[in-house]
């Protein structure tokens, strides 16, 4: 098995070190290094296993990741980042993984300086997809960071997204059409995000390479963060703003979630406009569950049974005290790490009020209320015996165009979709996790 090692670069600096680390591992490899204009690759290694691909024109993260994956010759792709430093045999254990036919993806964990650890756990949204443990690098003392296993909540931000060599075999990567050149910036987690969507991965808890502060500048980590992490506006956090590369593929990664762990998710009020591959539970229209939500008080579910709630245009429908019980019922169903998505007219716009039926009017602040520890006595005062508790995944605010023509007219509405927080339990860092029920 040959493996191509990818890697992107702005300059070549930090080559030697990094080339020091590579050329012990005991596989059969090829470094194939993408120098952007301006960079020299005089400082390559004068080795057959190593290649520079120029660009003629930086045209952005995407294009320049499918060049290098272009030049490829391997049996599996793996990208490798500037700067990064690979442990002892670690090519090995990637290419272990990979033994096995069904995996088409694989991605470990990383080590860095102790700053950067607390730097990492301090910009992480899903502080519980991280865990920390000091270990010796080639010798080195360092800070592991431990991802999580993958899915929607640990895909949904860049800074929890497992970083340590993810390596696609090659079939499956032509398969999923490779980098996204119309991604400026963040086209690697953009494919990983479309890597858990379609394909077997493997997370394995290995630390298989140390990242080093310092090889990305400013510029860089405030595309990044906009793209992928903390959005464009640096004092608001990400769940209460858009951010495009989460916000295109967190639903069908919460449907992933379900379907890889054989749980059942419910469209509520989706009767008449159902969404696709959900089940529906209505009290009007042909739900697959005919169940009336505000007659009755409560969900026809087991506790922690359900994967995901969706509720599109429903949540007004309720009275304002309705909130409180139906939370609650929502929480109690929903499996821990279980979704509540949900998309309502914005307390401030005509669609709040212009249809005679709304009995409520909900907004952002109103989510935090079950996403804020801050908040939470205010909730617990009006309504002693509330339960649930929630994790904000996105909580924002966006145009939307509605009405028959020609009376079309723009409205806000709220985008609110929330977590029920995990269960929490004793990992083991050397464990595997293999998600089956590949389409490709």
């Amino acid at each position: 098995m040959l493996l191509s090692i990818i890697t992107v670069s702005r300059s070549t600096g930090w080559v030697a070190d990094t080339w020091a680390t590579l050329a012990d591992q005991t596989v059969p490899f090829e470094w194939i290094v993408v120098v952007a204009p301006g960079a020299s690759s005089s400082e390559l290694p004068d080795d057959v296993r190593v290649r520079a691909v120029a660009l003629d024109a930086w045209r952005g993260d995407g294009d320049a990741w499918a060049r290098a994956a272009a030049s490829a010759r391997g049996d599996v792709s793996a990208v490798f980042h500037p700067g990064d430093l690979v442990e002892s045999g670690a090519l090995a254990a990637v290419a272990a993984h990979f033994e096995t036919s069904s995996v088409g993806f694989v991605v470990g964990d990383f080590a860095t300086d102790a700053a950067s650890a607390v730097g990492f756990a301090s910009n992480a949204v899903n502080t519980h997809a991280l865990t920390f443990a000091e270990v010796r690098f080639r010798g080195m003392p360092m800070t592991a960071v431990f991802g999580g296993e993958l899915g929607a909540a640990t895909l949904a931000h860049l800074h929890t997204t497992p970083r340590g060599l993810p390596a696609w075999r090659t079939d499956v990567y032509r398969a999923l059409g490779g980098f996204d050149v119309a991604v400026s910036v963040g086209a690697v987690h953009d494919l990983v995000c479309r890597t858990y969507l379609r394909a077997a991965c493997r997370k394995t808890a290995d630390v298989v390479v140390a990242t080093r502060p310092g090889f990305e500048t400013n510029a860089d980590r405030r595309l990044l963060q906009t793209a992928c992490g903390d959005g464009s506006n640096p004092h608001y956090p990400s769940a209460g703003q858009p951010v495009p590369i989460r916000d295109r593929h967190l639903h069908a990664m919460v449907e992933r979630d379900c379907d890889l762990a054989r749980l059942p998710r419910y469209d509520i009020g989706g009767g008449i406009f159902g969404a696709p591959g959900w089940k529906t539970l209505d009290v009007s229209g042909a739900p697959d569950v005919q169940w009336d939500v505000f007659g009755t008080r409560r969900l026809p579910f087991a506790d922690a049974s359900v994967g995901a709630f969706r509720a599109f245009d429903f949540l007004e429908h309720g009275a304002d005290l309705d909130a409180f019980w139906l939370m609650d019922e929502i929480h109690r169903c929903l499996v821990p790490g279980g979704w509540f998505l949900s998309y309502t007219p914005h307390a401030s716009g005509i669609a709040a009020s212009c249809d005679p039926s709304h009995r409520s009017r909900w907004d952002e602040r109103r989510f935090l209320y079950w996403c804020s520890p801050q908040l939470r006595p205010f909730l617990v005062s009006a309504y002693p015996e509330a339960t649930a508790e929630f994790e904000a995944g996105r909580l924002f605010v966006e145009t939307r165009v509605m009405g028959p023509a020609p009376w079309r007219f723009e409205t806000p509405y709220l985008v609110a979709d929330i977590r029920k927080p995990p269960a929490t339990t004793t990992t083991n860092p050397t464990r595997s996790v293999t998600f089956s029920d590949a389409s490709i």
